[in-house]
């Protein structure tokens, strides 16, 4: 269970947003090397961008609710990894970190399909977005902190068979 996100609206995605997207993914392919917690070589141009895609629609979200953004996730240069560079913001008195997770997929969002992450953190709280590349639109599907993680994920282990592939690493599925 994830608290779904309130205002759930759609966001079309244009070609625009996707080069706008694509710089910062090919900067970050070109900065700081990160490996892909599902598989042991380094992160890729595709993981990156969807990545980015789901962190803009954080953003446009984030900006239509009147929520302060203290720090976003985009810059200038990627050339060294940073723990912070997530979104900050602040209100409900207090600031509070959040890390975008968005899956890629053909279709819209169901409720019966999963979201993860690779572990979960007390100072984070998730966000969830669905990127349907058919249709070229983003949905944020909801939000979860430590507290609703740890009470309702699915923990998934290195090996585990899923349909027909074998899982690479742990996750946490929600």
């Amino acid at each position: 269970m994830i608290v779904e996100a309130t205002s759930q609206e759609r966001l079309s995605i244009t070609d625009q947003m996707v080069e706008w997207c694509d710089g910062h993914a090919r900067a970050m392919c070109a900065g700081a090397k990160t490996k892909s917690f599902k598989h042991d070589c380094l992160q890729s141009h595709d993981v990156y961008l969807i990545g980015k895609i789901g962190e803009l629609a954080v953003h446009l979200w984030l900006r239509s609710l009147g929520i302060k953004i203290i720090h976003k996730p985009f810059r200038r240069s990627y050339a060294y990894f940073d723990t912070k560079d997530d979104f900050i913001v602040e209100g409900y008195g207090g600031q509070y970190q959040l890390e975008v997770r968005t899956k890629a997929r053909s279709v819209d969002m169901q409720p019966h399909y999963e979201c993860c992450t690779d572990c979960i953190k007390p100072h984070l709280t998730y966000v969830f977005v669905n990127y349907n590349r058919a249709a070229h639109t983003t949905e944020i599907v909801g939000f979860a902190d430590e507290e609703l993680m740890r009470a309702n994920v699915r923990p998934v282990l290195k090996g585990a068979g899923n349909c027909n592939f074998a899982h690479k690493a742990n996750e946490y599925n929600i």
